[in-house]
């Protein structure tokens, strides 16, 4: 009897368990279920979502590859514009990430966006073609650009400035229109350059994103002792199609896809003479010591030193650098002369 009793209350033991079992089985099912439902829901969120921004990226101007551009690869220009980059560095060290490599100066004509090697066959063409047409006209009357001067775009770019803009412009402004007409005959967009301004970039905020999250703006003071600063001159010996994603040159330039290039002899006596290029160094150096004396003459009458003795050595470097100044004064007076003389 006893032992009876005891299978009667395993079983009903067994039961119960059985149905806590069951319950929560039922209760694991239901949460399974809620959770898909919850997870397809956001799902479909999503779906929408993406659809809905996937739907700008449609009407999205085309994202350029390609370019066409004028080399700049003076040494004298890059040499200054380095001056320049390491000045602004001194002040701000973050702008280094900024900076321009010297190596891939050029002044950007116009940008394209080009599929695959059908399109950029079509281009070459076009390059070819629209360019031969001016041909005569640049070696009958070769086109040198002189870089004087420091500009911005938006306090965001910092460029060097064309000497004489307006005549460079009016000397390019019908290459670039017949470009853009060879270039859409092919059936290629190229990018609308209504706006168009030459100009020589040596700093770009935009080159770092996180950079320009923390420096809106370049600051005036950073490019003031600059501000008229000669670069030198570069003849325009050709125009070239360059990729921007593809690997760049041994000497650092882009890479050139095509170039078309003006009969070169015609250039030889058109480079700037040794002594022209003496007496630009100069006239350089000159401008330079004078911003030094400034420098040093307005630091002086803000700082007023209370000992002599410092007086006195602010007063014996203010009389070299004015030395120094009168010395590279004479030779440019004399380097003139020879100048003159020889012409």
């Amino acid at each position: 009897m006893e032992a009876a009793k005891h299978d009667a209350m395993d079983l009903y033991e067994d039961v119960l368990d059985l149905g806590e079992a069951f319950e929560i089985a039922v209760k694991s099912e239901t949460i399974l279920e809620t959770q898909n439902t919850v997870r397809m829901s956001r799902n479909r969120q999503l779906k929408q979502i993406c659809q809905v921004k996937e739907k700008p990226q449609k009407m999205k101007k085309f994202q350029p590859n390609f370019f066409f551009a004028i080399q700049v690869k003076h040494v004298q220009i890059k040499d200054q514009a380095t001056v320049v980059q390491n000045h602004i560095i001194k002040k701000d060290a973050r702008l280094s990430r900024a900076l321009i490599k010297p190596a891939s100066f050029h002044i950007t004509l116009g940008v394209v966006h080009l599929k695959n090697e059908d399109e950029i066959e079509r281009t070459k063409n076009a390059l070819t073609k629209a360019l031969s047409q001016f041909q005569h006209e640049f070696v009958k009357n070769p086109l040198q650009l002189a870089f004087q001067g420091l500009g911005t775009f938006r306090g965001q770019i910092l460029y060097a400035k064309l000497k004489n803009e307006e005549v460079i412009t009016a000397r390019l402004s019908p290459v670039l229109e017949k470009l853009i007409e060879e270039v859409g005959n092919c059936g290629i967009q190229f990018e609308d350059k209504r706006q168009w301004k030459p100009h020589l970039t040596i700093l770009k905020l935009s080159k770092n994103p996180k950079l320009l999250r923390k420096v809106k703006r370049l600051h005036p003071s950073l490019m003031s002792d600059y501000s008229n600063i000669e670069f030198g001159y570069e003849l325009v010996k050709s125009i070239q199609l360059c990729s921007m994603n593809g690997p760049k040159s041994e000497d650092g330039y882009y890479a050139k896809v095509a170039e078309f290039c003006f009969d070169r002899s015609t250039f030889i006596q058109q480079e700037p003479s040794l002594l022209e290029q003496k007496l630009m160094s100069l006239r350089q150096a000159t401008s330079t010591i004078k911003r030094r004396i400034h420098l040093l003459v307005s630091s002086n009458d803000e700082k007023k030193p209370p000992l002599e003795e410092k007086e006195s050595q602010s007063q014996n470097n203010a009389a070299k650098y004015v030395a120094a100044a009168g010395v590279l004064a004479v030779g440019a007076l004399i380097a003139t002369k020879t100048l003159r003389r020889a012409a």
